[in-house]
């Protein structure tokens, strides 16, 4: 009896480490993601506010939809081409950011990929709660 509660026990623990393994994992690769849409803004010189905004935007995407490891750069990019339309004066261009994936993207995916979000969000872009963060942040 005992050895059976400690085999469903090792069985529950090794299904817990999965899934923290696997989260984990999904950190790492949203990190990246992070990063590599830092760079973008750096290397185009857009002001920074579209990367926070950009990420605003993939965080909430994230809490409210499943998304494929393989779909998360077409999901970081459709987050900064949205963001650098909504607050730069010179938005990010599409093919632009297609290069910088090393051209694993592609035009119609990104801005599918764009409806999608707003859609999801409702069309709903929560400036205002993300405005005052702009000033107290540097990347």
């Amino acid at each position: 009896m005992l050895e059976s509660c400690r085999s469903k026990q090792n069985s529950r623990n090794q299904k817990v480490i999965t899934t923290s393994s696997s989260t984990k994992r999904l950190l790492s690769d949203v990190e990246d993601l992070e990063t590599w849409m830092k760079d973008i803004i750096r290397m185009e010189n857009i002001d920074e506010r579209v990367y926070y905004l950009g990420h605003h935007y993939l965080t909430r995407f994230l809490a409210i939809t499943q998304v494929n490891r393989n779909q998360l750069q077409l999901l970081a990019a459709a987050c900064l081409l949205l963001s650098s339309k909504i607050c730069s004066n010179s938005s990010l261009k599409s093919k632009k950011l297609i290069e910088y994936s090393d051209n694993q993207l592609l035009l119609t995916e990104l801005l599918d990929m764009e409806m999608l979000l707003l859609s999801s969000f409702s069309w709903d872009l929560h400036l205002d709660s993300i405005q005052p963060a702009f000033q107290a942040l540097t990347i």
